[in-house]
């Protein structure tokens, strides 16, 4: 083989007679011939290589070889693929009719290397002789097909998509004036023309369909081809046959393009300026180009709404909590999710959603730049997002992430923008540490586009787009891969499931079959995933198989991290959920707005003799008696007031299941929990602890009181014994009677020793006790 293994294999496995020519005009020397031309011919392979390709089929074809040698010389001319239809071919007893494709395979330097020549199936039902005419037509129409689905693809409006296909229809149907009218809630409108007369256009804008309301109304009511031959005796058109009489349009064939639906989404309208029925060639032209508008307008209708419906759902997707909204530019209205009332705290029965409205609620230092982002989506129809801040009517700020997407009208204006803003102002502080690793992904989202190819029924290009062909345009030397065997981008070991996926879109048109698929590009082997879809004609035959792929290789590697990522997060809150639960302090959650329990641990149930599900019932009201109630709403009004991280401190009475009254000693922290603004709750049983301060205060009242009787009590008979001893002591030798003052001192003394025993008595009674231990 003179090229590469890989092709080799591609070339010889190939369904389809395909041999390999030089340019040696005009020999056209044969140097290769795969295995299904060898026996179309009934040769062996090597009795074909180095024939003339002429020669090659000496036995084969029974037409003119000049159609041959042209269509041949034609591709060395233009460097471009040419057709030829060939005459009656007899392989053996079986008698069939080809197309004889001819594609040029150009070197690095542009210049023709080797023709591919194929043969393809062709209808024989006709005659033998295609007319020239007839057959250019035919080229002509295919290739005109081919610029307007480019065209298409290229996401160019409407109007000029179709405006092309019009000029190229009346340029292969000399005579024919084409238009296209779009159907619209019962009305038709002109879409598009080129060379009817502008009066007649205005004329027939916004008529209502019906069954006599001319060809395209009437079609579009029928919902079937309308064809008129002569408008002025046409009962269809009895009612408006002098709007085209006096532009002299006697003849109007309309065939409506009805969308997936049932919905008729506009008319194709032929008109002639002379009485005549269309032919059997122009009928089929007819129904092929219906059925192309159908492609181009339903692919079109669907992409809007793909786009659209995509945005939201990739936001929603990646964001837990957003509002979205939507402004018609034209119009100035504004609509907003509930969501989103909720997020600008404003009540949307009272508040008017406009764009001026949507300004003032911006922080002053961010109005500015957010303007300049609007402005700039406005001019360059771009995707934007941003960061900004907003100011409720409480002044509260809040953060916002939020994102725009501008959508045209069929003239290319901006007509409306629709977008989401998720409040991340509670989260602010996680997003900016996960923010290297988002901003990787995020960018590798916004990146990504998808790959969109068609291949006919062998497996060979008609369409690729443009992120396509500049990843694989290498394996081609070429940008055109129209007629390249698809297969030539695919590892071999993938080779069969793309043959048996394309077997079952044939043999089950529209639906979609997924296959992952590795194909080799510059950077190596990359996994790719592909959604594949049988086309087929308006009479429900397969015509073409449609791929949508996308590379997912950074995807797996992001889904790897992310599933990581989630497992530590799992893990990090299984410690912290553990810790509350297991603390040995009663500890709860409770809701700062409704005031109920949102979690309570083991050590609360304990120590209040609630089950957890009445906790979870209850509100923390319900713990405290009347009398301390107002006392905890003002500590929650203060709680609400502080920013999470900040400590409340103070002493309640709490009451428990049984009725019993304790002390606790709260310890307070706001947080946000689940969503909902929260606070954390430590409760230490200080009860006892109290009862104890008390009964030592009751102590030393009593010591108290034993120390005043020591200090006057006592004195009285201690200062008349220390009295009546300084008398004996100074007045010795008088006369004195000493028995009578020891008499008094003894009295004395017994006086204070039963002073002093009432004191030890005293002391004796005090003991330590708490109130439970008295009671």
């Amino acid at each position: 083989m003179v090229i590469d293994d890989y092709f080799s294999e591609v070339f010889n496995v190939s369904p389809v007679p395909t041999v390999l020519v030089q340019v040696d005009s005009p020999q056209f020397t044969i140097i290769d011939a795969n295995s299904a031309f060898a026996a179309l011919c009934g040769k062996p392979r090597g009795d074909l290589l180095q024939q003339s390709f002429l020669n090659g089929f000496s036995d084969l074809v029974t037409g003119d070889e000049a159609a041959i040698r042209e269509s041949l010389e034609k591709t060395i001319r233009k460097k471009a693929a040419a057709k030829t239809r060939l005459q009656e071919m007899a392989a053996h007893t079986e008698s069939r009719c080809f197309e004889l494709v001819s594609t040029p395979i150009l070197n690095k330097n542009q210049t023709i290397k080797y023709i591919l020549c194929t043969l393809q199936n062709a209808d024989c039902s006709e005659s033998h002789t295609v007319s020239h005419t007839k057959f250019t037509r035919i080229t002509d129409l295919e290739h005109l097909e081919r610029i307007v689905l480019e065209l298409n693809s290229q996401n160019n409006v409407s109007k000029t998509v179709l405006t092309r296909y019009i000029e190229g229809l009346e340029r292969i149907f000399p005579g024919m004036q084409c238009s296209v009218l779009k159907v619209n809630n019962g009305y038709i409108n002109n879409w598009a023309s080129v060379s009817l007369p502008k009066a007649f256009e205005n004329s027939i804008d916004n008529i209502p369909i019906g069954e006599h309301a001319g060809s395209c109304g009437t079609a579009a009511f029928l919902k079937k081809q309308v064809i008129v031959s002569d408008i002025a005796t046409d009962i269809r058109w009895a009612q408006c046959k002098h709007l085209a009489l006096q532009h002299n349009l006697l003849a109007c064939w309309s065939t409506p393009v009805i969308n997936a639906q049932g919905e008729v989404m506009a008319t194709l309208a032929m008109y002639y300026q002379t009485v005549r029925k269309p032919d059997e060639d122009e009928l089929k032209a007819i129904d092929r180009t219906a059925a192309i508008l159908k492609i181009i307008l339903e692919n079109r209708q669907n992409s809007e709404l793909l786009k659209e419906t995509s945005f939201l759902m990739k936001q929603g997707q990646e964001l837990a909590h957003f509002g979205n909204w939507a402004w018609d530019i034209k119009t100035n209205e504004v609509t907003w999710s509930d969501e989103l009332f909720e997020i600008y705290g404003v009540d949307r029965n009272t508040f008017k959603a406009t764009y001026e409205g949507y300004l003032e609620l911006l922080h002053a230092d961010d109005r500015q730049r957010v303007s300049g982002y609007i402005t700039k989506i406005l001019k360059d129809h771009r995707d934007v997002g941003f960061e900004e801040r907003i100011v409720r009517p409480d002044g509260s700020i809040r953060h916002l992430k939020s994102w725009g997407r501008l959508l045209l009208d069929e003239h290319g204006k901006p007509a409306k923008m629709i977008g989401a803003c998720l409040d991340i102002t509670e989260s602010k502080k996680i997003q900016e540490k996960l923010l290297a690793s988002e901003t990787r992904l995020r960018n590798l989202v916004d990146a990504q586009t998808n790959y969109v190819i068609r291949m006919d029924l062998t497996g060979n290009y008609t369409y690729a787009n443009k992120k396509y062909i500049a990843d694989f345009s290498r394996f081609f030397n070429k940008e055109d891969f129209t007629g390249v065997n698809a297969l030539l981008t695919i590892l071999p070991h993938h080779h069969q499931r793309v043959i048996e996926t394309v077997n079952n879109c044939v043999a089950n048109p529209n639906t979609v079959y997924e296959v992952e698929l590795d194909k080799i590009k510059d950077d190596g082997i990359r996994a790719t995933l592909w959604h594949f879809i049988g086309l087929t004609t308006p009479d429900g035959k397969p015509s073409e198989i449609q791929c949508i792929g996308l590379d997912i290789s950074d995807k797996k590697e992001a889904e790897n991290e992310r599933a990581k990522k989630v497992l530590e997060l799992a893990e990090s809150e299984k410690r912290y959920s553990d810790l509350f639960h297991s603390s040995p302090q009663p500890m709860w959650v409770y809701d700062l707005d409704t005031y109920m329990f949102l979690d309570v641990n083991t050590a609360a149930i304990k120590q209040y003799g609630y089950s957890r599900e009445e906790f979870l019932s209850m509100d923390v009201l319900a713990i405290r008696p009347p009398e301390e109630r107002q006392k905890m709403l003002d500590a929650i009004g203060l709680s609400k007031k502080q920013q999470s991280g900040i400590f409340y401190h103070g002493v309640y009475v709490h009451r428990k299941k049984s009725g019993e009254l304790i002390h606790v000693d709260i310890q307070t922290n706001p947080l946000p929990y689940k969503g909902r603004n929260a606070s954390v709750v430590l409760a230490t049983n200080i009860t006892e602890r109290l009862n104890y301060i008390r009964a030592i205060e009751k102590q030393n009242a009593r010591l108290q009181e034993i120390g005043w009787i020591q200090s006057h009590v006592v004195r009285a008979p201690l200062a008349r014994i220390m009295g009546l001893i300084d008398i004996l002591k100074n007045c010795r030798g008088t006369d004195i009677n000493q028995d009578e003052l020891l008499q008094h001192i003894l009295v004395s003394a017994l006086e204070m020793d039963t002073i002093i025993k009432d004191i030890v008595s005293r002391a004796e009674q005090i003991e330590l006790y708490t109130s439970d231990e008295q009671a």
